[in-house]
């Protein structure tokens, strides 16, 4: 039987040990909630800024989209985030892509992306925003989004 160290458990295990960064072991998880009502109806193009800028440094674990029926066809949504230093790129994708509310429910991230969008490490202030691609039939006033982001910035 042989037995295998994933790369922090070889840390550890090395003479003298070496120290596990902290992001990757008692990192504490931070939550950002945030929801809108709509005022207005949504169109293409319009993006909903979601929380507090995140901090250089603060790696993502999870976000979580709970949204109303939007549409009847298929409406085209994404969760990302943007910066505010123009010299970085922005990525409006990169946790949610291309998901559509035909029915009220439930989107995250580790169920549409596996572990590829978890632990992204954001490299400047950045603020998560949700971005309508497509014009939605029915995305009117009084329905409620709601994100939440966990994510841990030691």
């Amino acid at each position: 039987m042989a037995i295998l160290k994933a790369s922090n458990a070889a840390l550890r295990s090395t003479e003298p040990s070496n120290k596990i960064d902290v992001s990757d072991q008692h990192a504490r998880v931070r939550i950002m909630r945030d929801e809108i009502t709509l005022t207005a109806e949504l169109a293409a193009g319009d993006e909903v800024e979601f929380g507090a800028k995140l901090f250089k440094g603060a790696k993502i674990h999870e976000v979580i989209l709970d949204a109303p029926i939007l549409d009847t066809g298929a409406t085209d949504i994404d969760v990302g985030y943007k910066y505010s230093d123009s010299a970085l790129t922005s990525v409006p994708d990169a946790f949610l892509d291309g998901e559509d509310f035909v029915a009220a429910g439930i989107s995250k991230m580790s169920d549409t992306q596996g572990l590829a969008g978890q632990d992204y490490e954001v490299e400047g202030d950045a603020q998560i925003a949700l971005t309508l691609n497509t014009n939605p039939t029915d995305a009117g006033i009084g329905k409620k989004i709601k994100l939440k982001v966990l994510y841990s910035v030691d």
